[in-house]
């Protein structure tokens, strides 16, 4: 996997990309033994994905498996970060502390999403 590299920082929608031994026709991405997804590898090895849902803060390890028809090879991980704002921060709860805005609005109010 190239990308996220490893110890890197990612925001909540991290992308993932590397390179396969030509020949693999898959890759596989699992954290923790559980599937995030999967995509095609092109014919030079090389494959993308990204996760179609928000990622929460905190630290991560993916591994990638390519599938080579029946056979699989060894997994090659990264641990990358997620920066954001935590669940538990008193960020999300004083934005949550306003009135809600009405037809006309002068300002964005912090929803507690980037």
């Amino acid at each position: 996997m190239s990308t996220p590299a490893e110890g890197a920082f990612s925001g909540p929608r991290p992308r993932f990309s590397g390179k396969v031994r030509p020949g693999a026709t898959k890759v596989v991405l699992l954290e923790r033994g559980l599937l995030v997804g999967a995509t095609g590898v092109n014919e030079n090895g090389e494959w993308a994905f990204s996760h179609a849902h928000s990622w929460r803060p905190g630290t991560h390890t993916v591994e990638v498996i390519a599938l080579f028809g029946a056979t699989e090879s060894a997994p090659a991980s990264a641990t990358f970060t997620v920066v954001g704002i935590p669940e538990t921060s008193p960020i999300r709860s004083f934005g949550a502390s306003r009135h809600a805005c009405g037809d006309v609005c002068e300002h964005r109010p912090f929803t507690g999403d980037w």
